[in-house]
């Protein structure tokens, strides 16, 4: 009797081939991004100016980051709020500088090949937001009153009010252009001559900078806001934190896994993460009652073992969103600037599953207990009236 012939791959090996061959591919690919693209190279060892070569950059710019001013009170909240609608104005009809405005810094680009006009378009920007402040600020009351009514924006708003600072206060655009921006240059060729120029340019103007302490660990607040459900607003300040590069990022990322196995439909919630100034992390819960100190101290205890293969998890989401901002030239130079000004390695972003790989469970922990911990954290909790 003649034995069945059976094949020794059959379509489900095939489908099952194929499908490896893909994923394998996708990693290459990912791997061979990561080794070809280049990382910032600071001039004379100097990282707040930097000089990028990409093969994609056909006209080559320049790009200045400048910190905004930080607002820890109401008048300097207010009036951060009105700088930030005179530049945005402004920036809508500037010819030859590009803008784009980040919670916590200033990014402007001009072409190299106008770089004689640099000072000159400063100036005019300056006074040109200058004259737009007035109007700005008549907005900026209306505006921050009708946030103020909505119960995350008022706690958010009194959570600054937490963190302290001794900088200097910056009240209008000429003060802030005074100030030394970060530089980074992007084109397909280093040119040294500009660098040196743009070395002088800068090299003497003052670097802005802020004294300040952490906020009081433990510190808790309590509110009533008009609104019918209560919030609890969890934060840990992280503007003088030391943890290394990446761990909040992974932190939160962990957190966001998890947060959907502990609470119901009843209970919404929202993670915010601010590194600049004021720099914090925040878990902000909205249910009909806030969070009890035993309900958060439980909420703490599910986090006191985290779990390794989650945690691997997080890790392989970020380096996939950051694969995907380095993948076209506009990303790259959003994330080397960002980078270079808040001082971090300039390889960061491409070096970045290394840096992933080489946290560890304890500092994502640590990071964690600061965010829950009512021994640690600020809470602000607003409660219906």
């Amino acid at each position: 009797m003649e034995s069945e012939y059976k094949p020794l791959f059959n379509r489900t090996y095939l489908k099952i081939l194929l499908w490896l061959v893909a994923v394998a591919i996708v990693l290459l690919s990912a791997l061979n991004q990561q080794n070809r693209i280049a990382s910032p190279e600071p001039f004379q060892e100097q990282p707040w100016l930097a000089s990028l070569e990409d093969e994609q950059a056909t006209q080559a710019r320049i790009y200045l980051t400048y910190a905004l001013p930080p607002a820890y009170n109401p008048t300097a909240q207010l009036r951060q709020r009105a700088l930030r609608d005179a530049l945005t104005q402004v920036l809508q009809r500037a010819d030859q500088f590009q803008g784009q405005l980040f919670a916590d810094r200033l990014q402007l680009s001009i072409a190299v090949q106008d770089i004689d006009q640099l000072d000159t378009q400063l100036q005019r920007l300056a006074e040109s937001v200058t004259r737009a402040l007035p109007d700005a600020l008549s907005r900026a009351q209306a505006s921050q009153y009708l946030e103020t009514q909505a119960s995350e924006a008022f706690a958010l708003y009194n959570l600054k009010l937490q963190l302290a600072n001794s900088g200097p206060a910056i009240t209008d655009s000429v003060q802030l252009f005074n100030y030394r921006p970060t530089v980074l240059v992007v084109a397909q060729q280093q040119d040294q001559t500009l660098l040196k120029r743009l070395q002088q340019r800068f090299d003497s103007s003052p670097i802005y900078g802020e004294s300040r302490h952490a906020a009081t660990a433990a510190t808790q607040v309590v509110l009533q806001h008009r609104d019918r459900k209560a919030l609890t607003l969890l934060a840990a300040d992280i503007h003088s934190a030391t943890a290394p590069p990446l761990v909040w990022p992974l932190a939160l990322r962990y957190l966001q896994q998890e947060l959907p196995t502990l609470f119901s439909g009843a209970v919404t919630y929202r993670l915010v993460l601010t590194p600049g100034a004021p720099g914090f992390a925040a878990l902000v819960l909205s249910a009909e009652s806030s969070l009890s100190r035993e309900q958060q101290r439980k909420l703490w205890e599910h986090f006191e073992a985290l779990s390794t293969s989650q945690l691997e998890v997080g890790k392989a989401q970020l380096a996939k969103l950051n694969d995907r901002q380095l993948s076209e030239l506009e990303g790259r130079v959003a994330r080397f600037a960002a980078t270079q000004f808040y001082g971090q390695p300039l390889n960061l972003p491409v070096a970045f599953r290394d840096t992933l790989a080489a946290i560890d469970t304890a500092q994502v922990q640590q990071a964690l207990q600061r965010l829950l911990d009512p021994n640690q954290n600020i809470r602000i909790l607003v409660e219906p009236q």
